[in-house]
């Protein structure tokens, strides 16, 4: 319990309470941190991901070896549906091996996470192709909230205060499409498709198709009140005055 005696004004004894209730305050912080991830760090599907870590791996190889099968067999056990029918776990741990002598050496050990398995993704999906599958999966997996953050921005850079009217649905689909709106480029890389690129013809066509596939109403309620007549204005009427007494004054100007 953080002490309420603490007040500085008093001295020596003032700074000894200070200290105390700080020490106590960082321990409380580390408490809740750590029962607040523990479950997440003790879950065992993340755990076994951890065999892709390859700094960690042992130096011996013979241990090496024998390491990281069980994890291995959970992790293809849980993900089994990505695996056809004749691939089997043991076809799995025959890649691993593989991969393993594939990895240990220096120049590839001394790698990040990211770094490694980029390069091994590119070289070698056909030839690890199994255990390659196990990697996709273990980059899938977000390891900070900092994704759920960007969407959030993304709906107030969207839904400002002047566009506060704006209805939910409206506001889902301008979403997807800042989220999902890229185009493959020449050397088949994703960019970011430019406005003029965006097919506006091609979505109202279908727009108008989807509006117009139930009479005309999209399943919407009819107006209940028929619109107003357009009011009409008698201009020739009312400038026929003005006329006559612009050409009496231009006539009189010319005598």
């Amino acid at each position: 319990m953080v002490s309420t005696a603490c007040q500085l004004e008093e001295g020596e004894s003032g700074r000894k309470a200070l200290k105390t209730d700080r020490i106590e305050a960082i321990k409380a912080l580390s408490s809740h941190l750590v029962e607040r991830f523990q479950k997440v760090l003790d879950d065992p599907i993340l755990e076994a991901f951890s065999i892709f870590d390859v700094r960690k791996w042992p130096a011996d190889k013979g241990v090496l070896k024998e390491s990281y099968i069980d994890g291995i067999r959970l992790l293809y056990k849980t993900y089994k549906i990505f695996y056809a029918a004749e691939e089997t776990e043991e076809m799995v741990l025959e890649q691993l091996e593989d991969l393993k002598a594939e990895i240990n050496v220096p120049t590839l050990r001394t790698l990040t996470f990211h770094q490694l398995w980029a390069n091994m993704l590119v070289q070698y999906a056909d030839e690890y192709a199994l255990v390659l599958r196990l990697v996709v999966i273990s980059l899938l997996i977000p390891a900070d909230t900092s994704e759920c953050e960007r969407i959030f921005s993304l709906m107030n850079d969207l839904k400002t205060a002047e566009r506060n009217s704006m209805g939910q649905q409206n506001l889902k689909n301008l979403m997807l499409w800042h989220i999902m709106g890229y185009k493959t480029d020449a050397e088949g890389k994703k960019v970011k498709m430019p406005c003029c690129d965006v097919p506006v013809m091609a979505i109202l066509k279908e727009f108008r198709s989807m509006a117009f596939e139930n009479g005309g109403t999209l399943n919407r309620k009819a107006h209940r009140h028929r619109a107003a007549a357009v009011p009409t204005y008698e201009y020739e009427k009312h400038r026929a005055p003005v006329k006559a007494a612009t050409s009496a004054a231009s006539s009189a100007a010319d005598e």
